[in-house]
C-alpha cells in the first residue's frame, strides 16, 4: 500500500516517525510531504527514516500554493469563519480563542460585526454561513491536483489540517475530487479544541481518546462513525524507554549539582507574549524562601519551548542557587534522550500548560502546576487545559497560592509515590484508552491499513460552474489591486503594516518636496550670488580698462610733450644756426 503522509512542516514528524516505522516495517511505502521548510531541525528527523528504510521511505515538499491568488483570500475567509465560530457556545467562556485571532481576520468582518444587530447570534450565523459558501466555491490547486494524480497514494493522512496556516485542507480536497481514500490524525492534545475548524470531512478520523472523539463530532461535525480512537501514538516509545545514562552524570552534564534533587519545569508555547520567564524567575525566588530547606537549596532545571528561546537570552539568574537554562528541540535521537533523561531523573515536574505534562506522567513523575490570575486565559481559560483537571479526576497536582504549591512540592519532593496510581487512571483515560500495555502505534497501523482497504466515501466537489465562482474571481481579482476589496481583507497587523507604509511613503514625499524646494532655494541663491560675482568681475574689469584708457592717456600726453620738446630744440638749434649765418 501507498501512503502520503502530509505536514506543515517535517517538525510534526515528531509525533508520528513511530508509525511512520512501523508502516515500512509492515511492507508498505511511505511519502513523506511538508508543505515548507521548518526551523527546528525537523527534516533531519524524514532524512533518518529514509536513511533506517530507504526503499520504503522518501521525502520531499508538497507544490506550492504562493501562486495561487485565491489561497490568501480562501485563509483570510477561514480565518474570519472560526473567529466567529469562537464567539459562539461552547468557545465563549474561553475568550482568548476568538482574541488572539482579531489581529489576523480581515478588518472588513470587524467593520460587518460593528454594525448594529450584525453582532448577534443569528448575524454571525449568516455571515459564517456565506463565508463556508465562499470558501466552498474556492478552486483547486491543479499543481496538487498533478502531484496526487502523479504519486496516486492509497491513503493519503494529514496531521496538520487544523492549523490555519497549513494548505491542508485544500490537499484534502484534491484528494477527495481524486477519490483517494483521506485520513486526518490529530497531532496534539488541543488541536480539535482550539485550532481551526475540519471544514471537509474525509474518510477517517484518527484521536488519541474518547474526550478527543467527543470533540471532532460535537465540535467538528464528524460523524461518529467516522472517527477512530488510537491513543497517542506519539509517547509510546515513552512507555518502553529506559534511562541509560546515571542521575549523576546527567546533572554534571547539565551543570546541576550532583548530590541534590532537582526540580524540572517545563515551559509553555503561550500567545500571545506574557513573558514567561518573569514568572519563573518569581516561582525560583519562592522556593528560595520557603520554610523547607530543601526547596531553599533544590537544583532547577529549566527547559524552554523551542519556539520561545530567545525569552531566556537577557534573563538574570545569579543568586537564585542552582538554575540552569537547559535542553534542545528533542528531534534527534541525542536531544530525545536528553529530554526524557531529564524527565526522568527529576524529583518533579513543573509548568503551565504543556504536553511535557503527560511525558512527565507516563515516566512517573508527580506533575505540578500553579494558577494565576494574569494566566487565567492561558490555563483554565482554555479547554483543553480542563481536561488536565477533569479527565479521570484529573492529572495535575494544582495550587493557586505560592505557599500552597511549595508545601505541595516539598511533599512531592519526599518520593513518596502517592500519585502515580491517580497519573496511572489518567493515562489509561487519555494516552491509551485500550489499555496501558496496548501500544498506540499498533493501532494507528492498523486504522490506516483499514483505511487504504476501505472504499472512498462520496464527495461533491465545487464546480466552477458553481454560481459564487464569479463573485469569487472577481473578489480574488479585487484581493490584488482593488481600492476596495483588498483594505477589507486586510487584517490588523497588515492594515497598521499598510498604515506605516503610507506614513513612510508620505513622509517620503514630503522629504522629496523638501529636498526639491532646498534645491531650488539653493539655485536661487547661487544665482544671486554668482549675478553679485559677475557685477564685481564686470566693476573690476571696467575699472581695468578705465586704468588702461588713463595709462593711455598719459602715455600719449608724455609722447606729445616729448615730441613738443623735441620739435622746440630743433627749432631753437635752427635758430642758433640762422643767427650764426646771418652775423646776428
Amino acid at each position: 500500500m501507498k501512503i502520503l503522509l502530509s505536514a506543515l512542516h517535517f517538525g510534526y514528524l515528531r509525533n508520528f516517525d513511530s508509525v511512520v516505522a512501523l508502516l515500512a516495517e509492515r511492507g508498505h511505502v511511505v511519502r513523506l510531504l511538508a508543505d515548507e521548510p521548518d526551523a527546528f531541525g525537523g527534516q533531519a528527523l524524514a532524512e533518518a527514516l529514509v536513511a533506517r528504510y530507504p526503499a520504503r521511505v522518501s521525502w520531499g515538499f508538497a507544490p506550492s500554493y504562493e501562486g495561487e491568488r485565491w489561497f490568501l483570500v480562501a485563509r483570510k475567509l477561514r480565518l474570519g469563519f472560526d473567529y466567529l465560530r469562537f464567539l459562539e457556545d461552547p468557545y465563549f467562556a474561553f475568550p482568548k480563542l476568538h482574541e488572539r485571532l482579531a489581529e489576523r481576520v480581515p478588518r472588513g468582518l470587524l467593520w460587518l460585526l460593528s454594525i448594529p444587530g450584525v453582532n448577534s447570534r443569528p448575524g454571525r450565523r449568516l455571515l459564517r454561513r456565506g463565508l463556508a459558501a465562499l470558501d466552498t466555491a474556492m478552486p483547486r490547486n491543479p499543481a496538487m491536483d498533478a502531484c496526487l494524480a502523479d504519486v496516486r497514494p492509497d491513503v493519503l493522512l494529514l496531521t496538520s489540517i487544523t492549523n490555519p496556516r497549513a494548505p491542508q485542507l485544500d490537499h484534502l480536497r484534491s484528494a477527495r475530487a481524486l477519490r483517494i481514500q483521506t485520513g486526518i490524525s490529530v497531532y496534539s492534545w488541543d488541536h480539535l479544541s482550539s485550532k481551526a475548524l475540519i471544514r471537509v470531512l474525509p474518510d477517517r478520523v484518527l484521536v488519541w481518546n474518547d474526550t478527543q472523539k467527543r470533540e471532532a463530532v460535537e465540535l467538528h461535525g464528524v460523524p461518529a462513525a467516522r472517527v477512530t480512537v488510537t491513543g497517542a501514538q506519539c509517547y509510546d516509545q515513552l512507555f518502553r524507554w529506559q534511562p541509560g545514562q546515571l542521575r549523576e552524570d546527567f546533572c554534571r552534564a547539565a551543570g546541576l549539582p550532583p548530590n541534590r534533587p532537582y526540580v524540572l519545569y517545563v515551559c509553555s508555547a503561550l500567545t500571545p507574549d506574557p513573558r514567561e520567564a518573569a514568572f519563573v524567575v518569581e516561582w525560583v525566588r519562592s522556593l528560595r524562601r520557603s520554610s523547607d530547606g530543601r526547596l531553599r537549596t533544590v537544583g532547577v532545571l529549566i527547559r524552554p519551548h523551542p519556539e520561545r528561546r530567545g525569552e531566556w537570552d537577557d534573563v538574570d539568574l545569579d543568586g537564585l542557587g542552582p538554575v540552569v537554562v537547559h535542553g534542545r528541540t528533542p528531534f534527534t535521537p541525542d536531544a530525545r534522550s536528553d529530554y526524557y533523561h531529564g524527565l526522568a531523573h527529576s524529583a518533579a515536574v513543573v509548568g503551565l500548560v504543556t504536553s511535557a505534562f503527560l511525558e512527565a506522567a507516563i515516566i512517573g513523575r508527580p506533575v505540578l502546576t500553579l494558577l494565576r490570575p494574569e494566566l487565567t486565559k492561558h490555563q483554565e481559560g482554555m479547554l483543553h487545559f480542563r481536561y488536565l483537571l477533569e479527565v479521570e479526576g484529573g492529572l495535575l497536582q494544582v495550587a493557586r497560592h505560592l505557599h500552597e504549591h511549595c508545601a505541595q512540592l516539598s511533599a512531592a519532593l519526599d518520593g513518596t509515590g502517592e500519585w502515580v496510581a491517580q497519573q496511572r487512571r489518567f493515562l489509561r483515560a487519555f494516552v491509551r484508552p485500550h489499555g496501558l500495555e496496548v501500544p498506540a502505534t499498533d493501532l494507528f497501523a492498523d486504522a490506516v491499513e483499514a483505511l487504504g482497504a476501505s472504499e472512498s466515501s462520496e464527495f461533491e466537489v465545487a464546480d466552477a460552474t458553481s454560481r459564487l465562482r464569479p463573485v469569487v474571481d472577481w473578489i480574488v481579482a479585487r484581493s490584488q489591486d482593488g481600492r476596495v476589496v483588498r483594505p477589507l481583507l486586510f487584517d490588523t497587523r497588515e492594515a497598521e503594516k499598510q498604515r506605516q507604509r503610507s506614513l513612510r511613503l508620505a513622509q517620503h514625499a514630503r522629504d522629496k518636496h523638501r529636498r526639491k524646494r532646498q534645491r531650488r532655494q539653493d539655485r536661487a541663491e547661487r544665482e544671486r550670488a554668482l549675478v553679485g560675482v559677475r557685477r564685481q568681475a564686470m566693476a573690476r574689469k571696467a575699472a581695468v580698462k578705465r586704468r588702461k584708457v588713463a595709462v593711455k592717456r598719459v602715455k600719449r600726453r608724455e609722447k606729445r610733450a616729448r615730441l613738443w620738446s623735441k620739435r622746440v630744440e630743433r627749432m631753437t638749434f635752427l635758430g642758433s644756426l640762422i643767427r650764426k649765418r646771418i652775423g646776428i
